[in-house]
């Protein structure tokens, strides 16, 4: 006789359907609970309360910096502003936070245009470009 790992087993794949089943009813019950955009919305409301004072310095930074002014800029240009005029946050992930930030309050809007990063670091990574 062969063993249990080798014999076909119909029983296992309906099992596998209910778990699969009972999953889409849950997600179906909670709704929006458990969406790519709340877990976002809160990642960046955590970094966001952790690096208030130094968010709320770089939205000023933002709003009254000349660079902006008619012309187009990436977020890794308002990061080089930003940690000349503001310093640094707690965690680099704050970055994003901010960018996001600025877009929600209408600060900055995205052109729907890409550039390549500027920073050894980046490795050219092809970025969002904004304007004021």
């Amino acid at each position: 006789m062969l063993p249990a790992s080798c014999r076909r087993n119909p029983a296992p794949k309906t099992f596998l359907m209910k778990i699969r089943d009972q999953r889409q009813e849950q997600l179906c019950d909670f709704g929006p609970l458990f969406t790519g955009e709340v877990l976002r919305d809160e990642g960046i409301a955590q970094v966001s309360e952790h690096n208030e004072s130094w968010m709320e310095r770089c939205i000023r930074v933002v709003t009254n910096h000349y660079l902006w002014e008619g012309g187009n800029f990436t977020g890794e240009e308002i990061r080089f502003v930003c940690e000349a005029e503001a310093g640094y946050p707690n965690h680099s992930n704050a970055w994003g936070a901010l960018i996001n930030t600025l877009v929600r309050r209408k600060i900055i809007k995205p052109t729907g245009e890409y550039r390549a990063m500027r920073d050894d670091n980046s490795h050219a990574r092809k970025t969002p470009v904004y304007r004021k």
